[in-house]
């Protein structure tokens, strides 16, 4: 009977060390290799504020004129290794305009002519994220942004995934599709103080306007955020948008209202997959603590009998 036991136990002991070693791999979906041909995403904004050709600073900032309210948008056209061509589409009033840019879906680089040009983060790779941890963010040595109101923007501070609700207590992320939890949250801070966005004077803006938005959890698809990338500013003029906050919600320039892309929404909230994918090393263990105590009980019964 001894034997037997010791024999279980070594076999839980196994377990226990290969969920031990489980978090440190990475088991979310690698980027980007769920992007194809026709793929798209569409993000729905309030009121967005380009510069009428070059900036221009005024009396109390940069000069900026509205736009209206619309939609942004890109889709996929074709794939060669790790360069995509996009459409992009930014929609606004009775204006559209589309430009077709070529994006690194590694290192989200523009690329024109063999140079890069900018950046557009419309994605991200789960794969290179901080390890789950106390430290909620960690600073990287990447650029945002190349050119905004005359700014490089670098070195944003990268989170890794963690559930707004437990975590945060903060209202989920909005989507046209439902709602998301579990998210990865890119945030810096801009030398950008003051605006004049038509008659209105926005700031001055203690610390510098801050940009943030976040990612979710299953693909890294952006959903929403105080976001803008080199496509909007150097091809649409747009540095800025609106705030929209209901009441409840978080505060977004743009979210994500329409994509093909399967990332996991629900109208009640996030997949059952993505939840079962976070605690997938937990449940795991108390299966195992459950089948490991019935086989225990099992052969104790044998020997007594």
């Amino acid at each position: 009977m001894k034997g037997r036991i010791v024999k279980h136990f070594k076999k839980l002991g196994f377990f226990i060390i290969l969920l031990i070693l489980f978090p440190k791999l990475n088991y979310v979906h690698s980027q980007p290799g769920w992007l194809k041909e026709g793929d798209y995403a569409v993000y729905k904004f309030k009121h967005a504020y380009a510069s009428n050709g070059p900036l221009v600073w005024g009396d109390f900032g940069w000069k900026l004129y509205d736009l209206g309210e619309g939609y942004y948008r890109w889709e996929v056209l074709s794939i060669e290794g790790n360069l995509a061509t996009l459409e992009v589409t930014l929609s606004t009033g009775n204006n559209t305009k589309t430009v077709e840019v070529v994006i690194n879906t590694e290192t989200m680089d523009l690329v024109e002519n063999g140079e890069v040009w900018g950046k557009a983060w419309f994605w991200i790779d789960l794969t290179r994220l901080p390890a789950a941890s106390d430290v909620y963010t960690v600073e990287r040595d990447i650029t945002l942004v190349s050119s905004w109101l005359n700014e490089t923007v670098k070195n944003p501070r990268v989170s890794r995934v963690f559930s707004m609700s437990k975590e945060t207590g903060s209202p989920l992320i909005k989507t046209g599709m439902g709602l998301v939890d579990l998210v990865v949250a890119v945030s810096v801070n801009t030398n950008a103080t003051n605006l004049e966005l038509g008659k209105i004077v926005y700031g001055p803006v203690t610390g510098g306007i801050h940009l943030s938005w976040v990612y979710e959890s299953q693909c890294g698809l952006l959903v929403a955020g105080l976001y803008v990338d080199d496509i909007l500013t150097q091809k649409f003029g747009v540095h800025f948008f609106e705030e929209m906050e209901e009441v409840g919600e978080a505060v977004y320039w743009i979210y994500l209202e329409d994509t093909n892309i399967d990332i996991g929404i629900s109208a009640g909230g996030t997949d059952i997959t993505v939840l079962l994918k976070t605690y997938f090393p937990y449940i795991l263990l108390g299966v195992l603590v459950v089948l490991f105590t019935i086989t225990l009980v099992r052969s104790w019964r044998r020997t007594l009998v």
